[in-house]
């Protein structure tokens, strides 16, 4: 299977798009410090041709790889207070070393995510992949995806990062093992695919919700595998594809277990207050309106935010992309003790 892949060469696919590319090179790990700006030309033509889907590398396939590190990708659209409560989470709540790279796409924000987001990649804070259009989640994805891909090529194996977390920007990690503990049973199971099953879906098996999907991607980024679609449901083919080929996914219970908290439908509730009425899920947002946040069912959802927001707040009063980084790099600050986070 590994050496035809390699003889097909690149695949195209239609949901893919390359935008402006600034990445930090020197991301959560030491490194030169360096930023790469890719356009075509100038500033504003920030959309290129299609994008080619670039497969895991296949010396990745059936190695020992490196436990314990992954990149994580997060897909923004207007959510700029909440990616940024994400991002203090990685650095502080995760033990240090923990990530190799934070790769965030942005599909066009209009709301000061895409200033933002530049200016804490100049900091070498993240990788930002930068569209200037709405390219949806699953099309986003598939960016992040292809683009680490190319980098993993050419890594050396003590630098590589053979696993990647997909999360959503309207998350808030709450514990310390949300990363070693669910990479651990994917490691043990042999699993393509981690995340926390819904009831409801397309798959009568149950559908992971990609609000936290951890996945190998030497499984699961090949072209026997269909990439993210843009639906609703947009893990749905892959994981349909995935079950046939008897590749494991695994159901962890990172909300019902606190490894995270899910404010739920964070974006969608952007879209409902901006009125745009030019998304394809407007009339999907406009239903989600009144009830965000959700917490995804956690009964002390409101609670633990609550909490969390003061801590944010206390470390980050006023949010630049120097505060933030600033915060995100203090790891041995301590937290104040008048707040009292209720999942430690």
């Amino acid at each position: 299977m590994a050496s035809a892949e390699s003889q097909r060469g690149q695949e195209k696919h239609p949901a893919l798009s390359r935008g402006l590319l600034v990445r930090a090179s020197g991301g959560l790990r030491n490194g030169a410090v360096s930023a790469l700006r890719w356009v075509r030309r100038g500033f504003q033509n920030r959309v290129l041709e299609p994008c080619v889907r670039r497969p895991w590398p296949i010396q990745q396939v059936g190695t020992d790889r490196i436990a314990g590190r992954l990149s994580v990708v997060v897909v923004n659209y207007n959510t700029m207070d909440l990616i940024a409560h994400l991002l203090f989470t990685l650095y502080r709540v995760l033990p240090p070393g923990s990530i190799a790279r934070i790769v965030v796409v942005d599909n066009g924000s209009d709301d000061g995510s895409a200033h933002l987001l530049t200016d804490l990649c100049r900091l070498r804070i993240i990788d930002l992949l930068l569209n200037n259009r709405q390219m949806y989640h699953g099309p986003a994805l598939n960016q992040a995806l292809s683009y680490l891909a190319s980098q993993e090529e050419s890594a050396s194996p003590d630098l590589g990062m053979p696993y990647v977390w997909i999360v959503d920007s309207d998350v808030v990690v709450l514990r310390p093992d949300s990363i070693s503990r669910p990479l651990s049973y994917l490691r043990r199971f042999g699993a393509g695919m981690l995340g926390e099953t819904s009831g409801v879906g397309l798959l009568s098996q149950g559908y992971l919700e990609p609000r936290s999907l951890l996945i190998d991607p030497a499984l699961v980024w090949r072209r026997s595998v269909p990439p993210f679609h843009e639906s609703g449901e947009p893990a749905s083919a892959m994981q349909l594809a995935l079950r046939k080929q008897c590749i494991p996914l695994l159901n962890f219970p990172y909300c019902r277990d606190q490894y995270l908290l899910h404010l739920g439908a964070g974006t969608l509730k952007q879209i409902a207050r901006g009125n745009r009425k030019e998304n394809s899920y407007y009339d999907w947002a406009i239903d989600w309106n009144d009830l965000w946040p959700h917490y995804s069912g956690n009964e002390n959802g409101k609670q633990i935010h609550e909490r969390f927001l003061d801590w944010f707040h206390y470390e980050v009063p006023e949010l630049s992309a120097i505060q933030l980084a600033r915060a995100c790099r203090n790891r041995g600050r301590t937290r104040p003790q008048v707040i009292r986070v209720p999942w430690r």
